[in-house]
């Protein structure tokens, strides 16, 4: 510790290469912090500078291939306008994917009145997520909790040692609530180090290279016809979105199970022996649940699709097609989606604007009911600002061949988004349709780099005095694809 000044102001300087957490000192990172403290009419005023040093590792001794793991600690401080100054300490881990340059930081953090200096009996978590740079570097963005609640931020960090094997970052955050723009007299300053840990377990960084089994649970959206209108559903086809919540989990092994409450007909497990058939875009699988011929077809993530390269969303849908007594048929499919969605914290920081372009997949039918196959373009713009989003799908009728049948045209779409989160927005159609819809939209990855959304068309009305659907009714259910393609 160094220490100096006059009367009136205070200057120390720390250093630490010891972290608290393990009993042996770092080799190649340390952190330290300078406070500059003032006092003004019996008022003190501090300030914190934290920062990470030692010996970096050369860029042509980072790994370019593989993933691993550090253990880390976390320390810094919060200064928050109307609190007592806080300490933060934790440990966690950072996983990082050097084949895609992903990194994740995950840690328990306890909070410490420096007044006080009691800890708050509550653990908090502290994440980061980001990218590796061309060097030895990395940074993305960070969220930590503090004595007011969510701040949100930046992390910057480098390699340490001969062959990466320690790490070290400085982490600068402020209170989500202030508006506009950061204030310097409040927020969070802190830094992280650690050492690299073959025992770190690994975590999910994209959909393309599993690290460990992925749990995806909502909700899915369900379209259903008749070819006799009348004979199964009141107007011939149904759009809706389901009340239940249906898990799906995609072992790291390719296999695939499933699990919805009360719902018999969707709780079942998918291995390479039921996968009949595999394209750029889907996979295939086909069994007999409940005496019902089932075909679950998979969207593939990955470059190798060539429709649209996701990395962090996708879906799937159930399909089966059953003769009724009497020699009708019934259509029905289920479209769910899986992945890595955005953390909900991480989009109360967004501001700004962004674009996102992409695909639609679904099923429809109109008023004669019998079931096609729906496709086309999809544009979403957001808001952070305004907290708003509009776009619009452009639906096609296909031919059991993909290609294009007949325009179904624009649908227009405009929803809300409070605290950064989309919520369920309206799809308004040509006149030339007698229905109307809603849409879903739910961000992926870990700087919202995707989205996925659920969404249906049904009538508006739409029955004759014959009891059947007249023309311009239309029926959809279908997901909708897109990447951001500006900041």
């Amino acid at each position: 510790m160094i220490g100096g000044g006059s009367s009136d102001t205070r200057d120390v300087l720390k250093l630490f290469t010891q972290r608290a957490s393990q009993s042996q000192p770092n080799q190649y990172v340390g952190y330290g912090y300078w406070q500059h403290d003032t006092l003004t009419a019996q008022i003190q005023n501090a300030s914190f500078n934290v920062f990470t040093y030692g010996f970096p590792t050369p860029t042509a001794n980072v790994p370019r291939t593989g993933t691993a793991g550090w253990d880390i600690d976390l320390f810094g401080i919060a200064l928050i306008s109307g609190y007592a100054p806080y300490g933060l300490e934790g440990t966690g881990d950072f996983n990082v994917d050097f084949m895609t340059g992903e990194f994740a930081a995950l840690a328990d953090t306890k909070m410490l009145n420096l007044t006080t200096y009691e800890y708050q009996p509550t653990v908090y978590p502290f994440t980061a997520v980001g990218r590796l740079g061309s060097g030895n570097a990395f940074s993305g963005t960070a969220l930590v909790i503090g004595p007011a609640g969510g701040m949100s931020g930046t992390i910057d960090g480098r390699f340490f040692g001969p062959n990466a094997e320690e790490i070290g970052a400085t982490i600068v955050a402020y209170p989500q609530h202030m508006n506009p723009g950061p204030n310097e007299s409040n927020g969070f300053v802190g830094a992280i180090t650690g050492t690299r840990d073959p025992s770190v377990a690994p975590v999910n960084l994209n959909l393309t290279k599993l690290q460990q089994d992925l749990t995806s649970t909502g909700k899915t959206v369900h379209f259903a016809a008749g070819k006799s209108p009348g004979t199964f559903f009141s107007l011939g086809a149904n759009a809706i979105f389901e009340g239940f919540d249906q898990t799906v989990t995609i072992a790291k092994n390719g296999q695939i199970s499933f699990s919805a409450s009360g719902r018999p007909g969707l709780n079942s497990t998918f291995t390479d022996l039921e996968r009949v058939e595999q394209t750029s875009r889907f996979t295939t699988y086909r069994k007999t649940i409940d005496n019902l011929p089932t075909t679950l077809a998979m969207y593939r993530p990955g470059s190798g699709n060539t429709e649209i390269a996701l990395s962090y969303a996708s879906f799937g849908h159930w399909t089966t097609s059953v003769s009724e007594p009497g020699g009708e048929e019934r259509f029905d499919r289920q479209y769910f989606l899986y992945g890595l969605p955005t953390p909900v914290n991480m989009l109360a920081t967004r501001t700004g604007s962004a674009r996102y372009e992409g695909i639609v997949v679904g099923a429809g039918a109109l008023s004669d009911a019998n079931p096609f196959e729906v496709g086309g373009k999809s544009m979403f713009n957001f808001d952070f600002t305004m907290l708003k989003y509009t776009g619009a799908l452009d639906l096609d009728r296909l031919n059991p061949d993909g290609s294009v049948a007949s325009s179904l045209g624009r649908w227009v779409i405009d929803g809300i988004m409070p605290g950064g989160i989309p919520y369920g927005g309206s799809l308004t159609g040509p006149t030339s349709f007698i229905s109307g819809g809603g849409i879903q939209p739910v961000f992926f990855g870990p700087k919202s780099e995707e989205l996925a959304a659920q969404f249906i068309i049904a009538p508006i009305g739409g029955i004759g005095t014959d009891g059947k659907p007249l023309p311009g009714t239309l029926w959809v259910a279908g997901v909708a694809l897109a990447k951001q393609i500006t900041p």
